[in-house]
């Protein structure tokens, strides 16, 4: 059976045969235009269509993770005793999704793309993912120890993130004492605000409330943890699937970005979604449940790490994705003499 040629769409191919992942970007002639020679054992750019070279260093960055996770959801399955069939599968590692249903994407920024989800590149190595999160866990702040606050910090672009940065900024103009939210230090910048606002009183407010970055394990003092949407265009964001080990109850800012598994989310269980006008009274009235009903919320969500986000959960949708492009009699070759990692 002849392999059938790979939509443009797809920014890399992913190869499996017999155990073993290589991969391939799909723009030879874009990697060699910007001087990066074709060798096996290096990782290669994506099109031009990506933007300056500071974003291509960053697209190297995703590639070297989903190479490693690759790797480990291979190992995950084996433990689980199944195998990844022979396979080239393409990819769009962009955070945009693609109207396509012949290509895999890691999210979608409109839910009616047809691009066949599968987790995105910073889970990295499965492993390891799975281990610093649980050892994470075990220094969360207990409940009743966490500030009764949300707490959220993020960067304000305009560049390539105007979208993003507004959402952002609508959570950020408001002012009550259960929101503890900033702008990151270096990004909340008098001119980024200024997009967004002239008005001298809420233009001196956004840059009262500029802070310092915050480490992860910094999260479990609060007992509400937003999401907002993602740095690129305002599509998905990593941030959420470190949000859900923490021990507190996970907000989601409304947005129609999607990744694999937020169709298994359950609005009032796993999570709670909100907006500019219904955060302020939702935690307000969350606070006043009796702990039976806010210890539902913090155990459901905790079970998106373990049951959607560990190893297992990961590589089991891989497997799916792998099903659902590759038929078991398509032969798959490696060529050596191809631009490969």
């Amino acid at each position: 059976m002849e392999v059938p040629p790979i939509p443009q769409a797809a920014d890399y191919e992913v190869l499996h045969v017999q155990g073993t992942i290589r991969l391939r970007c799909l723009d030879l002639e874009s990697c060699q235009s910007k001087g990066h020679k074709c060798r096996n054992t290096t990782l290669h750019c994506y099109p031009t269509r990506l933007g300056p070279r500071k974003l291509i260093k960053k697209c190297f960055e995703k590639a070297v993770k989903l190479y490693k996770m690759m790797h480990s959801v291979i190992a995950v399955l084996k433990d689980m005793g199944r195998e990844l069939p022979d396979c080239r599968l393409p990819l769009a590692l962009g955070s945009m999704g693609h109207e396509s249903n012949e290509v895999a994407c890691i999210a979608k920024s409109n839910p009616n793309y047809g691009c066949f989800l599968v987790p995105n590149p910073y889970f990295a190595d499965l492993y390891q993912w799975e281990k610093k999160e649980g050892e994470a866990a075990t220094r969360n702040t207990k409940w009743e120890e966490k500030q009764g606050n949300v707490f959220y910090r993020g960067a304000c672009r305009i560049d390539y993130d105007k979208y993003g940065s507004l959402q952002r900024f609508n959570l950020m103009s408001l002012r009550d004492d259960v929101l503890d939210v900033g702008w990151t230090r270096n990004t909340g910048t008098v001119k980024c605000i200024r997009s967004f606002t002239d008005e001298p009183n809420l233009l001196q407010h956004h840059l009262n409330i500029i802070k310092t970055r915050v480490q992860e394990d910094e999260f479990s003092r609060h007992k509400f943890l937003v999401n907002m949407p993602g740095s690129t265009r305002g599509s998905y964001s990593r941030h959420l699937q470190k949000l859900w080990n923490k021990g507190s109850i996970v907000l989601v800012w409304e947005s129609e970005a999607q990744e694999w598994y937020y169709k298994k989310l359950v609005e009032g269980f796993t999570h709670l979604t909100v907006n500019e006008h219904t955060i302020v009274p939702v935690v307000k009235e969350v606070l006043s449940l009796p702990w039976t009903e806010q210890q539902r919320l913090i155990t459901s969500a905790q079970g998106v790490f373990e049951n959607l986000l560990s190893k297992e959960g990961i590589a089991l949708r891989w497997y799916e994705a792998f099903q659902h492009f590759c038929a078991p009699d398509t032969p798959v070759t490696l060529d050596d003499g191809q631009c490969l990692t």
